[in-house]
């Protein structure tokens, strides 16, 4: 006698869940492969990178797909490779927001540094004043945490933390009056760190030549070197005497500090006229020295120190100039 045995069907649904299971971990390793590898496009555009490194075409297409593809960390990578192969002029505004918006993202305040090109190109201005204002919000706001922080361990780098902190106010604080936005998150923070400043700036009136001239000053101490320009340019011929003179003064030393050694030559003789003081002359010597024009320099800086012998930067300078370097 033969027994039959019958196997029992599995039930179709348990059949069906196995089915699905299987499907969706083939697209995890799917998804996972891609992660790893990237995706056809990708590969394709960093094989073109790394086949023609110096093309910075192919660097910006790759930056472009990972801005698209919101990995910001590469985009800014690849846009910053591109930048640094392009040409000023071929920068486009539209590839100078992307890396900004990618550097905010994730709170790279390098961002500055890019927003500032893209207010000297003329780029959409409304909206980079805007960035630019908000990064430094939340610049300084980082600052303030690290300086509390540094101050309860009495660690050493405490004031140089602080003195970069206040720079960044300074920024913020002529960005905004000379812009017409809302400075008061700034003025704040200066009333706190540079008080004395504060009651020079926290009225501000752009039509009078001393606040211009104050706020000018600043934007030279925060190394904005355009917006000095600008505001010290337009209230040296409001002003008469000493006051105009050290107006002159702070506006040569913006075309020093450009490498602009004519013009800063011409402006600290003005200067010179009003206000004949150890800085203008020791300023005039270091105008001339870049110049190429050494006895001048020579006689300028000697005269310096026939006004204030014990001028440290003048003793410096004049043994300098007596080694011939």
């Amino acid at each position: 006698m033969v027994i039959r045995v019958e196997r029992r069907k599995k039930p179709l649904k348990l059949s069906l869940k196995l089915g699905v299971v299987y499907i969706l971990l083939l697209f995890f390793l799917i998804f996972l492969y891609f992660k790893m590898v990237g995706s056809p496009d990708e590969m394709r555009l960093k094989k073109g990178v790394a086949n023609d490194p110096t093309n910075p075409i192919r660097s910006l297409k790759l930056a472009e797909y990972y801005y698209n593809t919101e990995k910001f960390d590469e985009a800014v990578r690849y846009y910053k490779q591109s930048f640094a192969l392009l040409h000023e002029e071929d920068i486009r505004c539209e590839y100078l927001r992307k890396i900004i918006e990618s550097l905010v993202h994730h709170q790279q305040f390098d961002a500055i540094v890019y927003i500032e090109r893209g207010l000297k190109k003329g780029c959409e201005r409304k909206y980079f004043l805007k960035m630019y204002s908000d990064t430094l919000k939340v610049l300084v706001r980082r600052l303030d945490t690290q300086v509390v922080t540094l101050e309860k361990l009495n660690h050493s780098s405490g004031a140089k933390i602080r003195d970069i902190r206040t720079i960044y106010v300074k920024k913020g604080v002529v960005l905004t009056l000379s812009n017409g936005l809302d400075p008061s998150f700034f003025l704040n923070r200066l009333e706190m760190y540079v008080p004395d400043l504060h009651s020079e700036l926290k009225n501000y009136n752009a039509s009078a030549a001393d606040k211009r001239f104050s706020l000018g000053k600043t934007a030279k101490d925060a190394e904005m070197w355009e917006s000095a320009q600008n505001l010290l340019g337009g209230c040296w011929e409001e002003m008469s005497g000493a006051d105009r003179g050290r107006c002159l003064y702070y506006y040569a030393y913006t075309f020093f500090r450009e490498r602009q050694y004519s013009t800063a030559l011409s402006f600290y003789k003005k200067a010179k006229k009003d206000w004949n003081s150890t800085l203008v002359n020791y300023w005039l010597s270091k105008t001339y020295y870049n110049l190429g024009m050494n006895k001048e320099a020579i006689d300028a800086i000697n005269f310096t120190l026939k006004m204030d012998p014990k001028f440290p930067d003048g003793i410096r300078f004049r043994e300098k100039l007596k080694k011939g370097e």
